[in-house]
């Protein structure tokens, strides 16, 4: 067992990014059963390990050998060092069962060029040799399961076309049998819900004896609806495919996600409706992260509001003041969705947000109703809103400024680190937001100026290589579109920290500035269709080398 999990860490290290060979003549998927609870499928390890090392130089040139190096570990984790009768130029499969309170049932299926001299080799394993392909596992009980399949007495693996198209063109493939993991662990599912409400009770204690002026009702709500969101979820999963590829200078991380037709997670799926995203292109350029929304966020709306009434409910005089607003939201018709952020020049956070919403008047109402609440305190902090409506102008639209200032208590802020901080975040005179409505389109800055404002509402903006390199990467209509330049964000966030003394960052503003990045956008969407959930990340080769570069000018200061 040890052997053949040596085999499974060594396979995913060196496998895990590379593209798809063709596995023989005969389907092997044929021979894997269907009742297994995990398949996983590694790409064929000699292109594998080629590719990665290819992969890796584009980070750092000649490091890929480190890579190339490595095909003599794949052999000794098999317990055939010097990988007599292997082929390695197809793929390699596992199938495992589950077993509680022991160790998993584990086999290997494997390509052979001889498999008489592969099973010699690999004498501490049960082999059993159907073709070219010979199947390994501890003990002939953990090969019964191939063994039925081959003689036609069991069902094998069947997969849909699409789920069958991803599993076998990724270079690393886990599918993991939900309907058959949910049937082993039946009993665990039933008492999860009540263990993850134990859960909270305790955080929830743990966070009102140390912060008693947090308001602990709305944070229990939250912990609490991302429990049962997340054991739904999990009750109406019927598998779920992780991939690991790369492909045109990218590492790719896939997730397909298959739910039960007709359940809870079902029917909001098939309720979804995908765009292109068109807006998000015109968002300015130079931000360090984008996001663009088209689900029902509804419910998302419904669970924030009850955290805004919990965190006003210390005040009854306010929450009544607000309840009218807040029941108003519900009727909003919220669509497409385009927001942007990050850092400005001189050190604070910015957001954009152009969202289509109907009736768009009631955004300057609900803005109003925050200005009027003048003074409150929420969880021991003081905030003051002031609101100006139609302040300013903007490609012939008005716009609303809301200004919040924060007043923390010193008690709450030994250190001054806070008051530091939200400065550096937002400027010694609060947090600013200006907002623009054009018929039933919205457009909001937080921590920008009317300059910004304006190039939002025109969207005159072209997109830059990198950004249209990692959108092209991503299919043409999801449901979520999300970029983040991760190495120039987290610098500007060293920057805007090494402001704040207390914070210790070993190097002051000046140094960071001497580091620049070449623009490079890590990639995440999700795509929403019947039944199924398609995620996909993905890391340019560049975002990486950024890394390297960063680390090392900072470790030279």
């Amino acid at each position: 067992m040890q052997r053949l999990t040596r085999m499974f860490a060594v396979c995913c290290l060196s496998v895990c990014t590379l593209p798809f060979a063709q596995a023989g003549n005969d389907d092997p998927l044929s021979l894997l059963p269907a009742d297994a609870h995990v398949i996983i499928r590694v790409q064929a390890p000699e292109k594998t390990v080629q590719d990665l090392a290819d992969f890796v130089n584009s980070i750092q040139p000649g490091a890929g050998g480190m890579i190339l190096g490595q095909q003599p570990a794949i052999g000794a984790a098999i317990g055939n060092p010097g990988l007599v009768g292997v082929d390695m130029s197809r793929d390699w499969y596992v199938a495992i069962n589950v077993n509680k309170g022991g160790p998993p049932q584990t086999a290997l299926l494997l390509p052979t060029t001889d498999a008489e001299a592969m099973q010699t080799a690999m004498g501490s394993l049960t082999g059993h040799a159907i073709g070219d392909w010979v199947a390994f596992a501890r003990n002939e009980r953990d090969l019964a399961d191939i063994k039925s399949c081959e003689q036609g007495d069991a069902e094998s693996v069947s997969l849909s076309d699409d789920l069958k198209a991803a599993f076998s063109g990724r270079h690393v493939a886990i599918l993991i049998n939900g309907t058959q993991v949910k049937e082993k662990f039946a009993d665990e599912l039933e008492q999860m819900e009540a263990q993850w409400e134990g859960f909270v009770n305790m955080i929830v204690a743990q966070i009102q004896a140390t912060s008693p002026q947090t308001n602990v009702e709305s944070v229990q709500e939250l912990y609490s609806m991302m429990g049962r969101t997340a054991i739904q979820i999990i009750n109406d999963t019927d598998s779920l495919l992780l991939t690991v590829n790369v492909a045109d200078g990218n590492l790719e991380i896939g997730e397909m996600l298959s739910v039960t037709p007709d359940s809870a997670s079902g029917r909001y799926l098939s309720a979804q409706k995908s765009t292109s995203f068109s807006q998000l292109a015109k968002m300015p350029t130079g931000l360090q992260g984008y996001l663009g929304v088209n689900v029902d966020v509804q419910p998302m709306m419904d669970w924030s509001l009850k955290m805004m009434v919990g965190a006003l409910s210390e005040d009854p005089e306010v929450a009544a003041k607000l309840k009218t607003q807040f029941e108003s939201v519900r009727d909003w018709k919220v669509g497409e969705m385009c927001l942007g952020g990050g850092f400005s020049e001189e050190g604070g956070m910015q957001y954009l947000q152009r969202t289509e919403l109907a009736p768009g008047k009631v955004v300057r109402e609900f803005m109003q109703a925050f200005g009027d609440l003048g003074k409150v305190t929420v969880s021991g902090i003081e905030q003051e809103y002031d609101y100006q409506r139609a302040a300013e102008n903007v490609a012939g639209l008005e716009v609303d400024v809301l200004n919040v200032t924060q007043t923390i208590p010193e008690g709450f802020d030994p250190t001054g680190m806070a008051k530091d901080l939200i400065e550096a975040m937002y400027g010694e005179n609060g947090m600013q937001q200006r907002v623009a409505v054009d018929d039933d389109v919205i457009y909001q800055v937080v921590g920008g100026d009317l300059k910004l404002l304006g190039a939002l509402v025109t969207g005159d903006a072209q997109p830059t290589t990198a950004w249209n390199s990692t959108r092209a990467a991503h299919p043409e209509q999801l449901n979520v579109m999300g970029m983040i330049d991760l190495p120039a964000t987290v610098l500007s966030a060293m920057k805007m920290f090494s402001k704040v003394p207390q914070a210790g960052i070993p190097v002051d503003e000046q140094m960071l500035d001497a580091i620049q990045f070449p623009e490079s956008y890590v990639g995440f969407s999700m795509v929403a269709t019947k039944d199924r959930l398609d995620v996909l990340t993905t890391i340019p080769a560049s975002t990486l080398q950024n890394f390297f570069m960063g680390v090392t000018r900072v470790q030279q200061f």
